[in-house]
């Protein structure tokens, strides 16, 4: 597969079976102005956790059954997980996710960990200029907005850490396609649900 899918999850990954959260649930918004009013909020608030090395902000963007999700293809052999992966379908309503292809996916504790692992070890992540490409709702029999798909591509991803005493080295990742299917939580804010890295559908 391509350096730079490998990166984005490799990064992503280290770590993942770390079970001791090393930050405090900090930095979620007050209510009145919370971003996750709107999905494009939701996307700013998680590049926002990022570049804070927040956790708190980064759970505060979290459905409690959140999962992540990577295509079949991927070579496991070059995750860094101990853990048993399971693997689902999409939802068939979804329209940027192939929804004939399987995906592995881990949960909400995993990606946490992995994630606070992520920030512990880096100095400094800067996240480049970014768009959402498009944006899909669905409806429910009520009328109501049941979902929204949101696809994010080519974010630039750019982490530093020190590796061996005084060696302060910088990773370029460049990610492909990532699409976000949120929903909402009990106070009507919109929360990322499932997550899907399009980034290693290609396989090694």
């Amino acid at each position: 597969m391509k350096l730079r899918n490998y990166l984005f999850v490799a990064v992503l990954c280290a770590g993942i079976s770390c079970d001791n959260l090393l930050f405090p649930q900090t930095g979620k918004p007050m209510k009145g102005d919370d971003p996750r009013k709107t999905p494009a909020g939701v996307i700013t608030q998680l590049f926002n956790s990022y570049e804070s090395r927040s956790i708190g902000i980064f759970t505060s963007v979290l459905a409690a059954d959140f999962k992540f999700y990577i295509s079949a293809s991927f070579d496991r052999t070059q995750m860094v997980f101990s853990g048993d992966l399971q693997s689902e379908m999409p939802d068939t309503f979804m329209h940027y996710v192939n929804t004939t292809s399987l995906y592995y996916y881990w949960d909400y504790k995993a990606e946490v960990n992995s994630t606070t692992k992520l920030f512990s070890n880096a100095e400094d992540i800067t996240i480049g200029e970014h768009s959402i490409s498009r944006t899909n709702y669905t409806i429910d029999s009520n009328g109501d907005t049941a979902y929204a798909e949101v696809e994010i591509a080519d974010v630039t991803f750019n982490v530093s850490r020190y590796e061996g005493i005084n060696t302060l080295v910088t990773y370029q990742i460049i990610n492909q396609p990532q699409v976000f299917l949120m929903k909402k939580d009990a106070d009507d804010l919109w929360v990322i649900w499932k997550w899907y890295d399009l980034g290693t559908e290609t396989g090694s």
